[in-house]
């Protein structure tokens, strides 16, 4: 394939912002061997529906894995029970006729979901996006690298600056060593302060999944939700009880941007409580959508002539840097509370950061709840309009199983620029390495610990770093418009609100 080409299509598998890129495709039990690799979604005659990996057919039977991320089983379906077989084809002439129309970086387009594939090759085409979020992390499998983190999103100044643990799926422990590619993919300068791995022996049967500030917990088989709904009391369920790519996002059809209730949403999920629970540990797959990366940006470009005093402002941690957290913790734009019904009403408990746009991984939360009277917690979210994908919530009660962590900073590889890197990123100590260009690239290497006999092992990434987005920011700031997004309660989802619903209404004139 053209190498022009060839970019085209890499750019539009990640930044294609709307599912009409994709259409079902139905297959024969028959043809599912060649494609092992792809999740099918599986219809059956009672109407249920389930994503299953490695799907194949034996003596009648359907076998295939379903993928938790949790957990990891192996489901039976017998043929006589199937209704339809489908995957996902992407169709590349409405796909590039999207690209075109909304490669200008406005806010609202950028918003719905994206189907990814995880496996980029070794040396990735260099697309340029119309957004910016964080690095983009590659671990090598043995065969090639593999797209499989993207840390501190929402890092846009060095005063922002933060320190994210990111597990990665696919990092292969080769002869002793590890290896990992940083590469930009976006049109922003990256600053990373430290690359670290965390690798974690555990026992088998547990599963390690880490707090926001780095703490590792241990679960088995974490709860779905009993109940799960909405404001408008509709169904969740289906979309938050297991990580299976098949997402909640805010149905913005019909939303009157000029209502400040129609630019949030209020999502209830109902949890069984031991009586005697006085801690809940909840794992939760979310990311913040393509709108809030625009909407970044979008704000950014706002300030015109401005925005490098404001930059000063929020590095030297003046009234500036307060403000932007302010307005992430009050606005549910990038970080929600997550609120615990108590027997006095509902309080916060604690916060919830998003990953992504591309690529999110499980958290964990440990929330206090002696305070809840009965054998139900209910726990509440609030996202702003658009802002948010949900894939999975669960809890589990109990103590955390012992763990073996150690913390691993990269080697040299032989050569000055390696050494240069690996000393840069070896702690947090504000001496960054820098990829200021779309394709620019550091590889890096790690010792493996030998394995701990009768232990399995999870390896995270511990990366600290923030970015700068590239704006060719002039003119006057806008003050008026940014005083209102940062200090009027929920204006800034009405505004990117309609933005997005204006932008949807003229797209049909764009094609």
């Amino acid at each position: 394939m053209h190498p022009t080409i060839r970019k085209i299509f890499v750019c539009a598998i990640l930044v294609m912002l709307s599912a009409a890129c994709y259409y079902e495709k139905h297959l024969m039990p028959s043809e599912l061997e060649r494609i092992r690799e792809q999740p099918v979604v599986i219809t059956k005659k009672d109407g249920s529906a389930i994503t299953l990996y490695k799907a194949r057919v034996e003596n009648d039977n359907l076998i295939g894995v379903l993928n938790t991320i949790i957990t990891a089983k192996s489901v039976k379906i017998p043929l006589a029970e199937v209704s339809t077989i489908s995957i996902k084809e992407f169709d590349a002439v409405k796909s590039i006729s999207y690209f075109a129309a909304v490669a200008i970086p406005v806010i609202g387009v950028l918003s719905a979901s994206v189907w990814l594939d995880n496996k980029i090759a070794q040396a990735p085409a260099r697309p340029v996006y119309p957004i910016s979020c964080c690095p983009f992390i590659y671990s090598y499998d043995g065969k090639q690298f593999v797209f499989d983190a993207e840390p501190y999103g929402g890092a846009i100044s060095q005063g922002l600056e933060r320190t994210e643990w990111c597990r990665l799926d696919y990092l292969k422990d080769l002869g002793g060593r590890y290896k990992l590619l940083v590469r930009n993919e976006l049109d922003e300068t990256q600053y990373t302060d430290e690359l670290a791995l965390v690798v974690v022996d555990h026992p088998p049967g547990t599963v390690i999944v880490p707090e926001i500030l780095g703490r590792m917990h241990t679960f088995s088989a974490p709860s779905p939700p009993r109940r799960a709904y909405d404001q408008n009391g509709r169904d969740l369920l289906p979309f938050v009880s297991r990580n299976d790519g098949r997402v909640w996002q805010s149905d913005l059809e019909g939303r009157d941007p000029d209502r400040k209730e129609d630019a949030a949403d209020e999502l209830t999920f109902e949890f069984s409580k031991p009586a005697s629970a006085k801690n809940v540990k909840l794992v939760v797959n979310a990311r913040t959508t393509f709108q809030g990366a625009g909407m970044a940006k979008a704000c950014l470009g706002l300030f015109g002539e401005g925005l490098d005093a404001w930059y000063r402002e929020v590095d030297r941690f003046g009234p500036a840097n307060q403000e932007v957290w302010k307005w992430y913790f009050d606005e549910g734009l990038f970080i929600l509370k997550i609120e615990v019904e108590t027997k006095d009403g509902w309080k916060p408990r604690g916060m919830l950061y998003g990953g992504g746009p591309f690529i999110v991984k499980d958290r964990s939360y440990v929330l206090d709840i002696q305070d809840v009277p009965d054998t139900t917690l209910r726990i509440r979210l609030q996202p702003s309009a658009g802002f948010w994908l949900f894939d999975r919530i669960g809890a589990e009660y109990g103590e955390d199983e012992p763990l073996d962590v150690a913390e691993i900073g990269p080697i040299a590889s032989g050569d000055k620029e390696t050494e240069d890197i690996a000393s840069l990123v070896a702690k947090a100590d504000r001496r960054y390495h820098v990829l200021s260009e779309i394709g620019e690239a550091a590889e890096l290497t790690f010792p493996a610990p030998p394995p701990k006999p009768g232990f399995d092992r999870t390896v995270f990434l511990k990366a600290r770093g923030f970015y700068k987005v590239h704006l060719q920011a002039a003119g006057k700031p806008q003050t008026d418009l940014l005083g209102r997004i940062f200090h009027e309660p929920g204006f800034a989802a009405q505004y990117a609100l309609k933005t997005f619903l204006a932008d949807a209404a003229a797209r049909p004139a764009r094609h």
